[in-house]
Parts: C-alpha cells; sequence; structure tokens
C-alpha cells in the first residue's frame, strides 16, 4: 500500500462483448443484415475513484446512441452503482460495422430487443469496473500519426495528426489498460456485410502485440465530422486498409508509451455545460410539396437492395420532407435545441465529451487550447445529436451540412454551431480545470488566437509554458522585472530577446525620449543626430567606417547581403546562424520563392573546414558570407581569423551579425574582445534598450559608394531611436555596463552549474557572461548524460519550473541589464535549486522503463 497523500486513487477495468446476433441489420451505411462477424465489438469501462468519488469512463463499440438512449443508460449506471450521473462518459467508437442504436432513417433499424439487452450489458460492465477496483497510477502524453487520416470535406482542409494516450497502470507499476484518442472514421470495413470494430481493433493488436499482454483498450473518437482514412476507398471495404491504418496508430502509440508523463491523480472531477444552438429554419409549404411530388415517382419505379444508396438517399430525403412538412402544417416546429457537453477530470488530464461529431478544426482547438495540461477530446460521447461543420462546409453545400441533418433528425444547425461547440468545449475545460497563477493570461490567450495569426508573434508564444503555469500576457515592466496579467512578478532573464539593456523603463532614456518627443519625432529631412551616434559608433566598432541605419535587426541584416553583392557583383550568400525572418534568413520556410533557396547555402557554426568547401564549390559566385558572432558556447580559438583569410582569398564579403552580443559583450561588439575582423556588422537590439533600431557598420571600401543601392524607409533612423541609442552608449559608459555583466553573468553561470551538478540535472549554463546559455547535456557527456528518451525535454521543463517560481527564462540565451542586482542573482539561483530538483524528479519519471505488462496484480 502506497502511504503518500495521493495513495487513494485506484481504477477498476471490465470489458463485454456486446456484439449483436447475425443477421442484425447494420447502420451507418452499411446496409441490410449481417452477414457474419468479421471481430467482436466490445464495451470497454474503466471505473477510477479518489477518496469517496468515483468516475466511469466507457467506450462502445457502436456507430453511436440515441440521446435518449444514452441518458437511460448513464441513469442506470448512477442509479445501481451509486454514483452521480454527469460522472459517467459514455462514448462511442464510431464504427460502420456495426448495429443501430440511433435514429437513421433509411440507414440502419434499430433491433429493440439488442437495445434492451444493450443497456443491460452496459449496467454489467460499469458494475464489473468499480468492482475491480485498485490502486493505480495514471501515464499521459501524446503522439503524432500524420500519415493516418485526411480531410474528407476540403483537399487543403485541417486532418488532427494527434493521438493522445493514458495508460493505466496498478499500483505496483503494471500496465492494465490504455486509453488511445484519435479522429477518424473507422469506415475501411463499411460496407462489407459483416460486423466489425475496424481500425481501432487493430490498434489494440498492434499494442497488445508490442507489450506481450492481452490488455483491453479503450479507444476514444476524436473531432472526426471531416476526417476518413488515408487510405478508404469509397464502396470498397478492406480489411487490409483497416489494419494497416490500425497499425500505424497503434505503432504511435507503441513508441509514447515508455515516456509519458506518470501522474498519481489527486483530483477527479467532472461538470457538464449546455449550449443552445440555433435550427435553420424549414423550408415552405410550397417547397416540400413540390420536393415530395419529385421523389414519390421515382421510388415507385424502384425496389430497395440491400446496397441501394440512391434508394436510400431518397427515401430518406421523402420521410423527411413529409416529416417536415406534418410540422410546417401543424405549425409545430423548433427554433433550437440544447446540447450537453461534459468533462471528465483525473488529475492534469481534461477529457472532454462531445454528443455528436464536430469538424477537426474545433476539437483541435479545444484540445489545444492550453486550458489543461493534456487534453483529449472525445466525440459521440453521452449521444448523438448531429456533425458541427464549419461555416465553409455550409457554404459548400457539404454532406455534413446539407444531408446528414435529414437523415439524423428534422432540423439543420445553423452554421455557427462548430463555432458555439468549440467555445463551449472550452467553458467546459475552464470551469473544471481553474488555474490561480495564469488564469488571465490562458483567458487572453483565448482571445488572442481568434483574432491574431498564431496568437501572437512567432517568438513570443507561450506554448508548453502556459499550460505549466507561465505567463502570456504582460502588463508592466520596470528594472529587471515585469508583471503579467495576473499579478505575478517575475525577474526577466530574457528581457524581449535582448534588447532591454539598462532596464525596463529606463529613467534616463525615459526623460531623453520625453524630451525628444516635444520637439518631434520623424522628419522629412535628416536630424543632425544621425550624424552624432554614427561617429560616436564609429568611434566604439573597430570595423565601422561608415554607418546606415534601420528599423529592426531582419533589415539591417538585410541591408549587409544587399550590400554585399552591390560590391561584389554576385549574387549568392552562405550563412550561418540566426538573421531574422526576411525570405533569405528562412528560405526553407512556406511562402518563400524558390530562387532563394538557390542563393542561399548554409555551414555550421565553429566548422571552418565547411566554408572553405562551400567556398570552393562555389569560386566566384559567393557575395558575402554571414555569421552569427556567438552561438552556443562561443567560437573556437582561431575560428574567425580562418573565416577572414578565406574571404579574403575568395572575394566574398564577411559580415558579422552582432545583433544580439553588440552592446553586450562590449561597446563595439564582440568583435573587440574576440578579435574579429569583418568587413561589415550589424547591430540593433540592445542599442536602444527597446525603441527598434538597428545599423549596419564597415569598412568605407564596402560601403562609400552604396548610395546606388536604394535601402530607404520611412522610419529609418527616427529621433527617438537615435536619441534612445545616444542616452544607452552614455549610460553604459558612465555605469561601467560591461563590466557589470560580466560580474553578474559569472555568478550566474558558476551557480546554475554547481545546482546542475549536485542535483544531477543534465544540462550547464555555458557561453560568455555577457550571454549565459543554457545548454542540454549531450548523450556522451562523461558525467550527466541526457538519455534519447529526455532529448529536448530538460530545458524546457527546467525553465517552466523556473517560471513558476518567478524567474523568467526560457531555452535560449539569456541577457542581463544594468537594473539586475546582486539580490536578483541571489533569488534566482535559490530557485533554480528547487526548480532543478523538481526537474530531476519529473524527467526521472518520464524516462523509467516501460512498466511489466501481463504481470496479475499483487494482492
Amino acid at each position: 500500500m502506497q502511504d503518500d497523500k495521493h495513495s487513494s486513487f485506484t481504477a477498476g477495468i471490465a470489458r463485454i462483448d456486446i456484439t449483436p446476433p447475425v443477421g442484425t441489420e447494420l447502420a451507418g451505411g452499411a446496409f441490410g443484415p449481417a452477414a457474419g462477424v468479421h471481430r467482436p465489438l466490445h464495451a470497454t469501462a474503466i471505473a477510477m475513484g479518489l477518496g469517496d468519488r468515483w468516475a466511469l469512463l466507457i467506450s462502445c463499440d457502436l456507430l453511436g446512441l440515441d440521446s435518449a438512449l444514452a441518458e437511460r443508460i448513464r441513469e442506470r449506471i448512477a442509479l445501481e452503482a451509486g454514483i452521480a450521473r454527469e460522472a459517467v462518459m459514455l462514448a462511442c467508437t464510431h464504427t460502420h460495422g456495426g448495429p443501430a442504436t440511433m435514429h437513421l432513417r433509411h440507414w440502419g433499424r434499430q433491433d429493440p430487443q439488442y437495445v434492451d439487452g444493450l443497456v443491460e450489458q452496459l449496467v454489467e460492465v460499469a458494475k464489473a469496473a468499480l468492482a475491480d477496483r485498485r490502486l493505480a497510477q495514471i501515464g499521459v502524453g501524446s503522439a503524432q500519426c500524420p500519415d493516418a487520416s485526411v480531410n474528407r470535406a476540403f483537399d487543403d482542409g485541417l486532418n488532427d495528426p494527434g493521438v493522445g494516450i493514458i495508460r493505466i497502470d496498478d499500483g505496483h507499476g503494471y500496465a492494465r489498460a490504455v486509453v488511445v484518442n484519435f479522429a477518424c472514421h473507422p469506415v475501411n470495413m463499411h460496407g462489407a456485410g459483416r460486423i466489425s470494430p475496424d481500425f481501432p481493433a487493430f490498434i489494440e493488436d498492434t499494442i497488445r502485440e508490442g507489450l506481450g499482454h492481452d490488455l483491453p483498450v479503450l479507444f476514444l473518437q476524436g473531432a472526426l465530422g471531416d476526417v476518413n482514412p488515408a487510405n478508404f476507398t469509397p464502396g470498397k471495404p478492406s480489411e487490409h486498409n483497416a489494419r494497416e491504418t490500425g497499425r500505424m496508430i497503434g505503432q504511435a502509440v507503441l513508441d509514447a508509451l515508455p515516456h509519458l508523463e506518470p501522474t498519481t491523480p489527486d483530483v477527479l472531477d467532472w461538470c457538464e455545460h449546455a449550449v443552445t444552438v440555433a435550427h435553420q429554419p424549414l423550408p415552405p409549404r410550397e417547397e416540400l410539396e413540390k420536393l415530395i411530388a419529385e421523389i414519390e415517382p421515382q421510388l415507385a419505379q424502384r425496389e430497395r437492395k440491400a446496397s441501394d444508396w440512391d434508394w436510400c438517399n431518397l427515401a430518406t430525403k421523402l420521410d423527411w420532407a413529409r416529416e417536415a412538412l406534418g410540422a410546417v402544417e401543424r405549425g409545430d416546429l423548433t427554433p433550437q435545441s440544447t446540447l450537453r457537453l461534459s468533462s471528465l477530470r483525473i488529475g492534469p488530464i481534461a477529457i472532454v465529451g462531445i454528443p455528436g461529431e464536430p469538424y477537426c478544426e474545433y476539437g483541435m482547438r479545444i484540445a489545444r487550447s492550453g486550458l489543461a495540461p493534456h487534453v483529449l477530446t472525445s466525440t459521440l460521447t453521452n449521444g448523438m445529436h448531429g456533425y458541427f461543420p464549419s461555416p465553409a462546409a455550409y457554404e459548400a453545400g457539404r454532406y455534413e451540412a446539407v444531408f446528414a441533418p435529414r437523415v439524423l433528425g428534422l432540423y439543420a444547425f445553423e452554421s455557427n454551431v462548430g463555432e458555439q461547440v468549440c467555445r463551449t468545449g472550452q467553458d467546459v475545460l475552464r470551469r473544471l480545470m481553474p488555474h490561480q497563477r495564469n488564469a488571465e493570461s490562458r483567458r487572453l490567450w483565448q482571445r488572442a488566437c481568434s483574432i491574431i495569426v498564431g496568437g501572437g508573434q512567432a517568438h513570443k508564444r507561450p506554448v508548453r509554458a502556459l499550460m505549466r503555469g507561465g505567463p502570456a500576457f504582460a502588463t508592466s515592466a520596470r528594472g529587471s522585472r515585469f508583471t503579467d496579467i495576473d499579478g505575478n512578478e517575475y525577474i526577466d532573464y530574457l528581457l524581449s530577446y535582448g534588447p532591454i539593456v539598462l532596464g525596463h523603463a529606463d529613467p534616463a532614456v525615459n526623460a531623453a525620449v520625453q524630451r525628444q518627443m516635444e520637439a518631434g519625432t520623424l522628419y522629412s529631412i535628416e536630424h543632425p543626430l544621425s550624424i552624432e551616434v554614427a561617429e560616436t559608433l564609429c568611434e566604439l566598432v573597430p570595423c565601422a567606417e561608415r554607418a546606415m541605419y534601420f528599423i529592426g535587426g531582419s533589415a539591417a541584416t538585410s541591408g549587409a547581403l544587399r550590400c554585399a553583392r552591390a560590391h561584389t557583383g554576385r549574387e549568392k550568400i552562405i550563412r550561418c546562424g540566426y538573421h531574422g525572418w526576411h525570405d533569405w534568413c528562412v528560405p526553407h520556410n512556406p511562402g518563400v520563392p524558390r530562387h532563394e533557396r538557390e542563393l542561399m547555402l548554409e555551414v555550421p557554426y565553429n566548422d571552418a573546414a565547411a566554408l572553405e568547401q562551400r567556398l570552393e564549390a562555389e569560386a566566384g559566385n559567393v557575395a558575402g558570407v554571414i555569421i552569427e558572432a556567438v552561438q552556443g558556447e562561443g567560437p573556437a580559438p582561431g575560428y574567425f581569423d580562418r573565416i577572414r583569410e578565406l574571404c579574403d582569398e575568395q572575394g566574398a564579403v564577411f559580415i558579422l551579425d552582432e545583433i544580439k552580443t553588440g552592446f553586450r559583450f562590449d561597446l563595439g561588439g564582440a568583435q573587440v574582445p574576440l578579435g574579429i575582423r569583418p568587413d561589415l556588422a550589424t547591430f540593433g537590439k540592445a542599442m536602444c534598450n527597446g525603441y527598434p533600431a538597428a545599423v549596419l557598420v564597415g569598412r568605407a571600401g564596402v560601403m562609400a559608394d552604396r548610395t546606388d543601392t536604394y535601402m530607404a524607409a520611412t522610419f529609418h533612423a527616427d529621433a527617438l531611436s537615435l536619441v534612445a541609442a545616444k542616452t544607452v552608449i552614455e549610460q553604459m559608459k558612465s555605469r561601467d555596463g560591461i563590466a557589470h555583466f560580466q560580474r553578474l553573468g559569472r555568478r550566474l553561470i558558476d551557480g546554475f552549474n554547481a545546482i546542475f551538478e549536485d542535483t544531477g540535472l543534465p544540462a550547464r549554463m555555458a557561453g560568455d557572461p555577457a550571454m549565459p546559455t543554457p545548454v542540454e547535456n549531450g548523450v556522451d557527456h562523461p558525467d550527466r548524460p541526457t538519455t534519447p528518451a529526455m532529448g529536448g525535454q530538460v530545458l524546457i521543463e527546467f525553465c517552466t519550473a523556473l517560471q513558476r517560481r518567478g524567474i523568467y527564462g526560457t531555452p535560449h540565451p539569456w541577457f542581463l541589464s544594468l537594473a539586475h542586482t546582486e539580490a536578483d542573482i541571489e533569488q534566482t539561483l535559490t530557485a533554480a535549486a528547487e526548480a532543478a530538483e523538481e526537474t530531476v524528479h519529473h524527467l526521472q519519471r518520464l524516462t523509467q522503463p516501460a512498466p511489466p505488462v501481463g504481470h496479475p496484480a499483487r494482492a
């Protein structure tokens, strides 16, 4: 028996065969009575308990359940098991090879005897799962399976490759069941005339074979409204294709199982949330009468056949038109209906149950909302109200928007139904997963995602940290700290990725900028400050004899390339590092012309031999070589001297990207302490303490004649940026800023590395004290290697743990400002020690060997 505070979490598992007799009419387009059984159908139940609270998750190999039938089953289970009805989540896998268990007009008639027996079977399996309860632990995570499914509604439509995974372990570490959540119609056995659970059965086979034990796999269907198997061929049932799809998903699950995040849940909760959705009005009487008159003679001339899709379509339209006409004549119209979405919380996991088939995009938005660390979207759950398509599907007249409502009922939903269901799913999560530290950040993130591309600028998106308690929106900053929208304060070591060099809202810069604002900020002609700042830069930067102003580092580096091409008359560029967002910086990204890929060549940092090979292969074609001054742990001895030699030999312009290092390693850039001799250099970020200026400086021989190369823009050399740059230089000199960075940065590096060594965390703080850089150890590290299972997770977990303790940094180079103090460093190191211990513990659980499978639970 475990003795920790969470030891009362228990789970029970049961399974029952719900296969109908041969001869039962199949549903969902399969047509006619079942000629045989391809694979049995099952209902699998997992009962979870914490103290005196119990919840049930049940998945059935069925097309779906009428909402009234689902309620009948849930109420019976609640009554006989003694638990809350809302705590019973009843899902269906949506196999198209099963019996009719919901109203489908001519697409499958229910067998009342089978339905009554099904109710009893599901009550039985629920009670069996509750009786099976024992101590348990849960592993949770996800996998990707991008090739298993496609969007059936639109060729360029969304397709969700995510596979949600929960592993149920007993109290002794043995796996007892696996929950798999994936969005895809099980239709490969569609029309085979045999009872079959389709590809979910082959997911189970694959997992069982891989683990060597017949444990149950509970399949939760994702948001599949517009998603089919990639290998599905309409009208051609295929066991081979069902097996192929199932094995693909099953193998993705197997690969992920050893790396799931283990947790012993300390919360078990559930809730339901209602949404009222509007119906489209029924057509007028005349239109319905005309439709009936058209269809009746067509049906009279043909007999129904087991595989006659056209007959079913016509008969469905006729029955629907007759029912609609009766409602119109009686005035018995229903303008809206109420859907009830449910959610089950198991510690950090939330399962959102949707009573229908939403389009894929809505499931993805719910699951990736950041409202819970792990979200599984389970559709066709607690009933089937219909499809929830996108507005585009209504405009395109898609089946799910136009015809399916006639199969399932009388009314079609208005085109905003998908959006309403999505928002309600998120509301359910908010009610179930309250988060004290960053609730407002999470709320604003949802607003941002609905109006701003990606929710925000790519490098500033919170992603995983938001789910674990990190901030997404700041409201104020001063000195070394900023405050987020929830009122949490952070010591800032990212400093907006480097620009804040004196400190947030520095009084000297603010005063200088305010004075300049009163005199004007932007003129039609030059301002004298442009000369003064340029003269100062040429005194400070060794390579600087001329200067040219830009807005932003990407523009400055792009200007450097244009200068190099104009100077040499060549076009190709060799690059090394991150230089911004313009086309040449990201030549392989979507939206970038193909010719940029042909003109841009890449070489690794600290590899002069690779550069030499590139230059020789492109002799006479390379205009310039642009390299970040410092990456990772910095340049190897002699590296930049060799770069200088190679550029001279090949007649290429040597460009040093100092956007990050300028004003931090030295006021003249990293080229001063490192002895680098470039032709051109770019400065930005820290130059203006947050104002958006950048500058290109370099030798007169390369830059003096560049008036022939147009690089003007409205906001280049604006007066506010110029006065900010002048003030920054003055403050850095008078306050001995470079020495300050070296002193505090060295304390950070030494303190972090001592903590990492003491705790065993496989990481280190590397680089120059001016730009301390967290680095994950390699697998060959002699003392604290990173295992393959940890790869990429160490720094993410560590930095997230720091953020929850009020220290803001990410797996990116860190920066200091003149506002950072010795007390800030002490507070940071105290938090780092706690965060490192937490991360080590987490990684040990994350990377422990997969639990043995197949051993009976001990008494």
